[in-house]
């Protein structure tokens, strides 16, 4: 049986608005696509119109237990 450990990962710049309405793809194992979506800032509702592009790196352990 295998085991998976996770390890949080180290991220580091500004916290972005919670975003609602949006699609999030994963289009790769380390990559995934966002899509539009709104932004709520100051009690004002923002529609974006980003795709955004994200690589991830995962940092995972398997042992063979």
């Amino acid at each position: 049986m295998k085991k998976l450990i996770v390890q949080k990962a180290q991220v580091s710049g500004d916290i972005p608005p919670p975003r609602f309405g949006h699609t999030f793809t994963m289009v790769s194992e380390d990559k995934a696509v966002l899509f539009g979506g709104a932004v709520s800032i100051s009690g004002k509702t923002i529609i974006t119109q980003e795709n955004l592009l994200l690589l991830m790196k995962l940092i995972c352990l398997i042992f063979c237990l």
